[in-house]
């Protein structure tokens, strides 16, 4: 991180019955919201937010540190992938720390005073294999 200051703090969580109260939490916000397109999409994939992985690990951050968060979201995934496992990066999960269930939702996660959502990592063995990607070289530019 950034001088070191680690602003973060990760919630393991691995207890099956919480991943799927979470879950059904994140789906909920999206019905009560009306947010159609999200509604279809969770539809289109079972209403699998974490896809049935047995570990999330919930990154919490104190404020203004998303970066640092998104360097400890992708070292999870590459030393997940290191372990011959797959992962997930989420943002989804952060509906439920936006309204009324923020600070019981933080509190289940055993998240520091000072600190709010910042993504999840869902971890577990891929049930299928996901499909190759051209990189898409329009989003880089070389300066000679």
């Amino acid at each position: 991180s950034a001088r070191n200051k680690q602003p973060w703090n990760i919630s393991v969580v691995t207890n099956k019955e919480l991943i799927l109260k979470y879950e059904k939490a994140i789906i909920q916000h999206f019905i009560d919201y009306g947010e159609e397109w999200v509604i279809e999409h969770n539809k289109s994939r079972g209403n699998k937010i974490f896809y049935d992985a047995p570990v999330v690990f919930v990154i919490s951050m104190k404020e203004g540190s998303g970066i640092d968060v998104g360097i400890m979201a992708q070292s999870i995934a590459i030393a997940a992938k290191g372990m011959g496992l797959d992962s997930v990066i989420l943002g989804f999960p952060r509906v439920v720390f936006e309204k009324q269930y923020g600070d019981e939702w933080a509190k289940i996660l055993k998240f520091p005073e000072d600190h709010v959502y910042g993504i999840s990592v869902a971890v577990g063995y891929g049930a299928e294999k996901g499909r190759d990607r051209e990189p898409d070289y329009s989003k880089v530019t070389y300066i000679k």
